[in-house]
């Protein structure tokens, strides 16, 4: 169960460790093995190879794995920021135009924006509770007869922010330009490894919460969702017509994200919670292969990083897709038939 006994706990139960927290952990350890696989295909020199190995093995990783342990706001808030600016540092390693204007794009709608939010909504919890720790405000809501508008309002500010890291409806704007202009080592690390430790975390936040505020977050969960999914696949079809495949996985990862938020709109059914979580990690799983396969693709076939449909019609062409079948016993064959397939799957 999410709500699980709490095995052990750390500064007042702000950091926990239980059986959901471990399982997250250990599923994160996978997806981090793999991102490894795509980042040596794509950046060119060795120091930055090994500036991106020390970023993600000594210091991006160790907080994604405590973040999953947070029960504060206040140390969630620190975590986020911290791996956050790691993330700038990051997508600032590809000294190209495209990577620095989507750097800049994400530092200002991914990161200051989406801080602000959490940080207003997180402040309001305090002058409310006088606490940040999830477990306190969960017994000071029990002792509640009901919600006033401020709490309301302070949960709706920190929901704001996590739309907007998680780059969904409405808040989603920023993730096709970013997105664009990133290499995809990078864009592996964004959409696989911090896009599920930020689902992971909401979950766990969501269930928790959920009893004190049923009343709104069932009808904001349905237009999350539906306007996710509108979104998306209306972002999928104008990508498609325009030939760019990062437009297209870009708008393919918000509709998954409704896809997730639709699952979850029952909030009394822990069972949907899972099953959301088990989505996230389907879609992290796919989207990781991928990517693997991709980079694998361009290297085989001598493509830029930014090459669009028109580059691999073949695939898309049903009968060149019959034919290169023939060729599957050779390794670039082994990749365009893998291609086509992932491509279809994200």
């Amino acid at each position: 169960m999410i709500q699980d006994t709490y095995v052990r706990g750390f500064f007042s139960n702000s950091i926990i460790a239980n059986n959901y927290t471990f399982s997250i952990k250990f599923f994160l350890l996978f997806l981090f093995l793999g991102i490894f696989l795509i980042h040596d295909t794509v950046f060119s020199t060795k120091v930055i190879v090994e500036t991106y190995n020390l970023l993600l093995l000594f210091s991006i990783f160790p907080v994604l794995l405590l973040l999953v342990s947070i029960n504060n706001f206040f140390f969630f808030y620190v975590g986020l920021e911290f791996i956050s600016l790691l993330t700038y540092v990051l997508l600032f390693l590809n000294k190209t135009t495209n990577a620095f204007e989507a750097g800049i794009k994400y530092f200002t709608s991914g990161g200051l924006i989406s801080g602000a939010f959490i940080l207003f909504g997180i402040s309001n919890l305090w002058n409310i509770f006088g606490s940040v720790d999830i477990v306190d405000i969960v017994i000071i809501l029990g002792c509640q007869k009901e919600m006033t508008s401020l709490m309301v309002f302070s949960f709706i500010f920190i929901i704001i922010g996590f739309l907007f890291k998680l780059a969904a409806f409405p808040m989603q704007q920023w993730a096709p330009s970013v997105y664009s202009g990133v290499p995809y080592s990078q864009l592996g690390f964004i959409m696989v490894l911090f896009k599920f430790t930020l689902l992971a975390v909401f979950l766990r936040f969501y269930i928790t919460l959920q009893p004190a505020f049923f009343f709104f977050i069932s009808p904001v969960t349905y237009g999350i969702s539906i306007g996710s999914m509108c979104v998306g696949l209306i972002g999928i079809a104008y990508s498609t017509h325009n030939l760019s495949i990062k437009k297209f996985i870009a708008y393919s990862s918000i509709t998954h994200v409704g896809y997730i938020f639709a699952i979850i709109v029952d909030t009394t059914n822990e069972d949907a919670l899972w099953l959301g979580l088990y989505y996230s990690a389907l879609y992290s799983i796919s989207i990781l292969l991928f990517f693997i396969v991709l980079s694998r693709f361009l290297t085989i076939n001598k493509l830029e990083d930014n090459f669009s449909f028109k580059e691999v019609e073949t695939f898309i062409d049903l009968q060149k897709f019959y034919n290169s079948l023939k060729y599957a016993g050779s390794v670039s064959g082994f990749y365009k038939i893998e291609f086509f397939l992932l491509l279809v799957s994200v």
